[in-house]
């Protein structure tokens, strides 16, 4: 195993978007009441322009202003490490070549590359999420560029080892080993 993907591999893709989920809902909370907060929608559905609905130029400056919660909170997390979705699975976001966490720069970099798929049409940006099912290193684009990669941090019962007697045998072989006289 490379060492650079940590003690226990690469997060799988399901732990990774169980992980955005949990932060997509931490960061929803704030970025809702926010956009309640700039869209001023009265009681009546009228919006502070007095229209009855956001124009594109409202949305698109919208879109900019929701994103920045998002993009602080993931620079300051991913960039010394885990996030809060992340923390709870177990899973770290890492330099690909030292293994050490990527600093606030590149986290920042790596978000701002993973909403920019999404501002384009939302196709790029599903392939982007979707991209480490088929990638041999696990990696979405994102981390692609950001030279990163997500790893686990515990050892979950994929790769936990359990002993028979006096052979260890790994729980994810079909094959046990014979204890040794």
């Amino acid at each position: 195993m490379d060492p650079s993907h940590g003690e226990f591999g690469l997060a799988s893709w399901w732990q990774r978007a169980l992980a955005i989920l949990l932060d997509g809902m931490i960061i929803s909370l704030t970025t809702g009441v926010l956009a309640a907060i700039l869209l001023h929608i009265d009681a009546h559905g009228k919006t502070a322009t007095g229209s009855d609905h956001p124009t594109i130029g409202d949305l698109i400056a919208l879109y900019y202003v929701l994103i920045a919660p998002a993009l602080v909170y993931y620079s300051v997390f991913d960039g010394s490490g885990q996030t809060i979705g992340k923390l709870a699975l177990g899973i770290a976001v890492r330099d690909v070549h030292s293994g050490r966490p990527i600093g606030v720069l590149r986290a920042f970099i790596r978000r701002f590359v993973y909403y920019t798929f999404f501002l384009l049409l939302v196709v790029p940006g599903i392939l982007n999420v979707l991209s480490p099912l088929w990638d041999a290193g696990n990696q979405a684009w994102h981390d692609k560029v950001a030279r990163s990669e997500v790893v686990r941090l515990k050892e979950d019962r994929r790769t936990a080892w359990r002993t028979t007697g006096t052979a260890q045998v790994r729980l994810d072989d079909r094959s046990e080993m014979e204890p040794q006289a």
